[in-house]
């Protein structure tokens, strides 16, 4: 599990981007990190899924030492640590019932890097699914009150206001 130059590069450039609250909101960190992921999932060499999370843990472990807290956002924005850790075991527990050759590692490589994907696109279209939900769950005369302010939930509200 060898990290290239260029990639360790790009995950200092996130980090000290992070440091100097060039990246702000939480919607850009998280688009930035996963974007971040999914290039560290392609292009390193990793043949058992333990390594892999061996590897995800340090890139994350260093961008949280870089980036001051959010207070939205985080790991629920992707799933919680518990279903990751979860899934992440069972992907363990049925990688060791294979024998382990790079050729079946091909696929799940490529299915990873799907999935990063996905996660990329439904944080890039979030805002327009909002919206379409606004209609469904706001209805008149209703009193909404928040806790905290967010743009998410902003959103979310002036959304409505507008296809009325």
């Amino acid at each position: 599990m060898t990290i290239s130059r260029d990639l360790n590069s790009k995950i200092e450039s996130l980090v000290n981007r992070l440091r100097r609250r060039q990246v702000v909101g939480s919607l850009s960190v998280l688009l930035e990190t996963a974007l971040l992921l999914r290039q560290v999932i392609s292009a390193t060499r990793w043949n058992q899924v333990g390594t892999l999370i061996k590897l995800v843990k340090d890139v994350g472990r260093r961008l949280v030492l870089a980036q001051p807290r959010v207070t939205d956002g985080g790991v629920d924005g992707i799933g919680s640590k518990q279903s990751f850790s979860q899934v992440m075991e069972d992907e363990e527990e049925d990688d060791d019932d294979e024998i382990k050759t790079k050729s079946i590692f091909q696929p799940k490589r490529i299915i990873d890097s799907q999935e990063m994907q996905e996660i990329i696109s439904e944080l890039e279209n979030m805002y327009n699914n909002i919206a379409d939900q606004a209609m469904e769950n706001i209805h008149s005369n209703e009193i909404i009150m928040t806790i905290v302010k967010s743009r998410t939930v902003e959103y979310f509200l002036c959304s409505k206001e507008t296809k009325i």
